[in-house]
């Protein structure tokens, strides 16, 4: 039987790498898409956005990777919701570039954080990205990554909760044991997202 690969904790220094990673594995993504309709845009300011989320999670969370960043995962512990603008300036954000459009995705995430603290109100850890290198997809890296983090919850005694914008992504969480809490549609993006919890009893 084959062992699955060690995770490892993300250092600084790979941050932009694994933002890159994020960046092509939700190249497509719907949200991803909304932010940058023009591929060639996307594909040029997504990996210095996802890499500040990154920077963020690894300052003030944690973010877990496979060897060579071929699977990310970043996680916020429970109580860390909340962002300040001295953690983000700490992050990076101040120093985005124009094209990156902050107003909208903090529009958008305006009306799915509080749908989700609604449904999911007890502490919890937050899965904010994951993502494997499109290359590595479907051989399993992105469920031992984000079993890694699963377990570091259990160990906790708290749950998971993520949030998705991609439909053929739901399966997926559900055959990894979560369950779904919310599917509505943001409305100033009128983008379908779903948010889903996975138990530490599981």
């Amino acid at each position: 039987m084959v062992s699955a690969p060690p995770v490892l904790p993300l250092q600084k220094d790979d941050v932009e790498v694994a933002g890159r990673v994020i960046a092509r594995a939700f190249h497509e993504d719907e949200l991803t898409v909304h932010l940058y309709p023009e591929s060639d845009s996307r594909a040029r300011f997504a990996p210095a956005m996802f890499a500040a989320f990154l920077r963020y999670d690894q300052l003030f969370g944690q973010v877990d990777h496979l060897a060579g960043c071929t699977a990310v995962a970043s996680w916020m512990g429970p109580g860390e919701a909340v962002e300040t603008q001295e953690r983000l300036a700490q992050a990076g954000f101040d120093d985005l570039p124009d094209e990156v459009p902050m107003e909208t995705l903090d529009s958008v995430f305006g009306f799915i954080g509080p749908a989700i603290a609604k449904a999911a109100p007890e502490p919890h850890w937050h899965l904010r990205l994951l993502g494997v290198e499109p290359g590595h997809q479907g051989g399993g890296l992105g469920a031992v990554v984000m079993r890694h983090g699963i377990d570091r919850a259990a160990a906790s005694g708290h749950p998971v909760v993520l949030e998705t914008f991609s439909e053929c992504a739901v399966p997926f969480y559900l055959r990894n044991g979560f369950k779904i809490l919310v599917d509505d549609v943001e409305p100033t993006s009128s983008l379908r997202f779903w948010a889903l919890h996975h138990s530490p009893e599981q």
